[in-house]
């Protein structure tokens, strides 16, 4: 008897540690230039929920990150003055590196 009680709350215990790491990753976005590797600072990000249409719209920071703070499948959108906007689609809890690629004018 005390083996099986033992158990369930071992099980407890390893089910909340999964559910309270798995709630604090954050799903950072970096923000790259295509041809020099560096961060775009202050790019302009749209994330929109697939299943609900909720917007989170915010800015990458000094070093071109964002994170991602919608918990559903997330399309997102990066804009920033003399790049060609860049759209991709985000799993939950997905990390990603993004190259935003210069426009040229002519």
């Amino acid at each position: 008897m005390f083996v099986f009680r033992y158990i369930n709350y071992l099980f407890l215990i390893v089910a909340l540690l999964t559910i309270s790491t798995s709630y604090g990753q954050q799903a950072i976005i970096k923000v790259l230039d295509s041809k020099t590797n560096e961060p775009v600072p202050y790019a302009h990000a749209c994330f929109e929920s697939i299943s609900s249409g909720d917007q989170m719209h915010n800015m990458t920071n000094d070093l071109g990150e964002i994170s991602n703070e919608i918990k559903e499948k997330t399309l997102l959108a990066v804009t920033f003055v003399g790049y060609e906007t860049l759209f991709d689609t985000l799993n939950v809890g997905e990390s990603k590196t993004l190259f935003l690629r210069p426009t040229v004018l002519i």
